[in-house]
């Protein structure tokens, strides 16, 4: 017995060594996939600075100002709302582009002097500023001029439609927004400016206060009889008050350092806030 089990070992270590050791499996690793290069978004304004820098004036000035004025004047501004991006080009040469996006697509595009977003608190883009239930955009074109003009363009920019909501051309004006009670909506309040130099310089003009409400029928911002009308003041109020501003008129008159068709009209004449 002991004989045949030496002879079973035997065998069994010849054909070991008669046969190649098999190496452990190896894992297989998936080879990596390259990584993706996303391009950066192109520029909604490029053709716009591209437009502005092949002017030469522009160009030595923005040289002059070394790279880093070179980059701050042609970055652009980008509001995004939903779907909608409102992108405010660089101003280089001649008046600022505005355009507004829906996706990739320009659904309009405008431009003035300087383009903005309104002064003091103004709406946000997307704000309900018309009280008609959909989220629209207030746009602020400025003239540049010594004092004007000032026009402002409204826009729905809801999920359903797109459509402009007319403009407001407030001349020498800036436009404020507020909210009144029992009126729908921001009311746009702004300057009459016909009485501008009227006896007086720009600074001191007339400039009675104006209210605009949104017309929903019409689809735009409209003068609103409602928003102006106010109860008189009492006759024997009226009186005393014009014989207090006679006085002040006198004395402008008869200063030797102003002449008698330039002074401040009173603001109580024009203004009973």
């Amino acid at each position: 017995m002991r004989i045949v089990t030496t002879w079973l070992v035997a065998c069994l270590l010849v054909a070991c060594a008669q046969q190649p050791l098999k190496p452990p499996p190896t894992a297989v690793v998936a080879p990596k996939a390259p990584a993706t290069i996303v391009p950066p978004p192109p520029d909604p304004c490029a053709d716009v600075v591209a437009r502005s820098l092949d002017d030469e004036v522009i160009r030595e000035i923005l040289e002059e100002s070394g790279i880093g004025g070179v980059l701050e004047a042609t970055k652009s501004q980008v509001f995004a709302y939903n779907k909608y991006r409102i992108v405010l080009c660089p101003r280089l040469v001649g008046s600022q582009v505005y355009r507004i996006f829906l996706g990739d697509r320009i659904v309009e595009e405008g431009e003035d002097g300087a383009v903005h977003f309104g002064y003091d608190d103004p709406p946000p883009v997307g704000a309900d500023i018309t009280g008609q239930g959909f989220p629209a955009a207030a746009i602020h074109g400025y003239g540049v001029g010594a004092h004007c003009c000032t026009t402002v363009h409204f826009y729905e920019i809801s999920d359903t439609r797109f459509r402009r909501l007319g403009t407001i051309g407030a001349r020498d004006s800036e436009v404020a927004f507020r909210r009144v009670d029992g009126t729908p909506g921001l009311v746009a309040v702004l300057g009459d400016s016909a009485f501008a130099y009227w006896r007086t310089g720009f600074a001191g003009s007339p400039m009675p206060e104006v209210r605009l409400a949104f017309d929903a029928t019409a689809g735009e911002y409209r003068f609103s009889p409602a928003l102006m009308r106010a109860a008189p003041p009492p006759e024997s109020e009226l009186r005393a008050e014009a014989a207090r501003l006679r006085a002040q008129i006198d004395v402008a008159r008869n200063d030797p350092y102003r002449t008698e068709l330039l002074y401040d009209v009173p603001v109580e004449l024009w203004d009973r806030s």
